[in-house]
């Protein structure tokens, strides 16, 4: 594909018609279809570099325009532009991973810039095996199957029977080493109309899918019956709650029992926790053979046994703090503080910043935590994914973040590639809080072992 970034000089009328039909592709299609916010960002984006050429809109520019702030509104308090903008590229990324979306004009935001690069299909200039002079006999070819040009979609599906064909039919002929020569240059041929035909854009992409299908590879397979934990709101959390004396205690109930106990004894899900299985099953489908979703009130060892487990919520959750309490990365209760939780670091036990208070007011809560960790247990020898945050804000950080190929990406750049993909790993998240919305999570602290 060819490119083009900051010489937007050289774009022709045809291409700007390009460029603004691709828009209104992408604005159709669902990802963006679906949110009032995210279509007119892209399409304001666009439309200013179309028309004003190199002069990219600057940040507070954007937030008047599109977001309807003041003119001379605080950016650095109020990050809506840089919070929608990270959510527009991923969206991107949703629309041009489908594979008829590959070969069309290529509209991609790089990280840092609000300026969009656009990218052309490039037609391949290497001949196919019809364009080359055949200097084989122009005898009718009883197997015409074999005349056929071999295109790039099947290049990796070569039959090695029709490459002894050809030879066996080469020396009947005794034409062996013309024959040979020409699958060569065929498939010399092929590997290159592949090589310049494959979107530039999706070399990108793939690294980032490829950080997240490595990460979450030893936890979806198609044998794998994952389960997920999630928070019972049973858990006590008051001035003389201990993390480190929390015990699983599962809650029995009769089949015969009110509706009444099962709500006040096995607890309800808040909606937190219910926004992070949302995400954490989504991503899943497909890749594994069976989901079940329990409480932690209602979840036993035996279950965590039988297959992956997901642990969503911190506090909350009491298998989250049993999972947790030995690794370098745990929650810990500042008892100088009462009701001050903080995700504690055993080789820096000084440091306990990473913490919320829970007796502040929720409107005056602008930062929460979050801790990540996929870890092998020694307890049912299965794949453990903990997705926890301190607050309700934290956890759906930290499910954005693991599905987010990008923020996999940034985090697989930090641990060594035998980490990644088969150690485990923990990982601390910083998330501000814009209203009831939390940022894009930053990766504060990580370690694997």
């Amino acid at each position: 594909m060819a490119t083009l970034g900051q010489n937007l000089n050289a774009l022709s009328e045809h291409e700007v018609r390009e460029i603004r039909a691709q828009l209104s592709k992408i604005l159709n299609s669902h990802p963006f279809s679906s949110s009032k916010r995210y279509g007119p960002l892209l399409k304001c984006l666009v439309e200013h570099s179309l028309d004003n050429e190199a002069v990219p809109l600057k940040e507070r520019t954007i937030g008047s325009e599109v977001f309807g702030r003041s003119p001379d509104y605080d950016t650095s308090t109020d990050p809506i532009v840089r919070v929608a903008i990270a959510e527009v590229r991923k969206r991107l990324a949703q629309y041009y991973v489908e594979r008829n979306h590959q070969t069309e004009v290529q509209i991609e935001l790089l990280p840092g810039s609000y300026q969009p690069r656009f990218a052309f299909p490039q037609a391949p200039s290497t001949p196919t095996l019809e364009e080359v002079p055949s200097q084989a006999s122009t005898t009718a070819d009883p197997n015409p199957r074999r005349r056929e040009p071999i295109s790039p979609s099947r290049a990796a599906n070569v039959d090695l029977h029709d490459l002894e064909d050809g030879m066996d039919e080469g020396r009947r002929s005794g034409r062996r080493n013309r024959v040979l020569a020409g699958l060569l240059i065929t498939l010399c041929a092929v590997a290159t109309v592949a090589a310049i035909s494959i979107p530039r854009l999706q070399h990108r992409y793939s690294n980032s899918e490829r950080a997240m299908d490595q990460f979450w590879q030893p936890v979806f397979t198609q044998q794998s019956k994952l389960s997920i934990v999630l928070p019972s709101g049973r858990s006590s959390v008051d001035k003389s709650f201990d993390p480190n004396t929390v015990t699983p205690v599962p809650v029995h109930l009769s089949p015969d029992a009110s509706l009444l106990r099962h709500l006040t004894e096995l607890g309800t899900v808040n909606l937190d926790d219910a926004a992070a299985l949302a995400k954490i099953s989504q991503l899943a489908g497909g890749k594994i053979s069976m989901l079940r979703v329990f409480s932690d009130a209602a979840t036993e060892l035996a279950d965590l046994r039988e297959g992956p487990v997901v642990l969503i919520g911190a506090v909350d959750n009491a298998w989250t703090l049993k999972a947790t309490q030995p690794l370098r990365f745990h929650v810990e209760r500042d008892r100088a503080s009462n009701m001050r939780f903080y995700i504690a670091d055993r080789e820096r036990p000084e440091n306990r910043t990473w913490a919320i208070d829970f007796d502040t007011p929720v409107s005056k809560l602008t930062r929460d935590y979050a801790l990540i960790a996929r870890i092998r247990s020694r307890d049912t020898g299965q794949q453990m994914v903990v997705v926890s945050g301190l607050g309700g804000n934290g956890t759906i950080a930290a499910a954005e973040f693991l599905t987010n190929p990008d923020l996999m990406e940034q985090a697989r750049k930090q641990l060594s590639a035998s980490a990644w993909t088969n150690g485990n790993i923990e990982i601390i998240l910083q998330t501000d809080t814009i209203g009831d919305t939390p940022t894009p999570p930053e990766i504060i602290a990580s370690t694997s072992f």
